[in-house]
């Protein structure tokens, strides 16, 4: 599996995230907001200030987002994976 190589906000509500393999994706943070792993304590202004490692996006308030569950968020027809939902 490929990992992550870098992340960055984009505009003001987009998160680009950058694969090894030469791949962004894109994920829309007023979506992310409805997860509710980011209900608590989180705002926009707060995933903006986001880490990364190889496997995975995280933030100071605890949330985090792996590589399997930033895919199925592309792959979900809304822009949020239902089996993310209630995480």
């Amino acid at each position: 599996m490929t990992k992550i190589v870098g992340s960055a906000m984009v505009g003001s509500d987009m998160l680009d995230v950058h694969l090894a393999n030469g791949h962004i994706l894109l994920l829309d943070c007023q979506k992310m907001l409805t997860l509710s792993k980011f209900a608590v304590d989180m705002d926009l202004d707060k995933i903006r200030k986001l880490r990364y490692d190889e496997g995975q996006l995280f933030w100071e308030a605890g949330q985090t987002l792996t590589l399997a569950e930033i895919f199925s968020l592309v792959a979900s027809e809304d822009g949020v994976g239902s089996d993310l939902r209630d995480c």
